[in-house]
């Protein structure tokens, strides 16, 4: 049974209604508990997507913008300088 995917700017509630009868209709004997944990886990996974990690870097390699990174304070960034200085990523 194919599971529906979240449509742009869909909330939650909004998503997991329209998946639970979309389920059903195609499956009437998947019972409700699973289709209602199918449709949170889906609606989860498809907003953790979305978020992931973005940097991006100007012409030198150089990052000028980090969304969604995660700095351990008190952690040497030597090695990330040295990985843009050698033009890895």
């Amino acid at each position: 049974m194919p599971i529906p995917k979240p449509k742009t700017g869909e909330k939650e509630e909004e998503f997991v209604a329209r998946c639970i009868s979309q389920l059903a209709d195609e499956d009437p004997n998947t019972p409700n508990a699973q289709r209602v944990a199918i449709c949170f886990s889906t609606y989860k996974q498809a907003q953790q997507e979305e978020k992931m990690d973005t940097v991006k870097r100007d012409e030198k390699g150089r990052i000028i913008v980090a969304e969604n990174v995660k700095i351990n304070f008190g952690s040497s960034l030597d090695f990330i300088q040295e990985d843009i200085s050698n033009g890895q990523n």
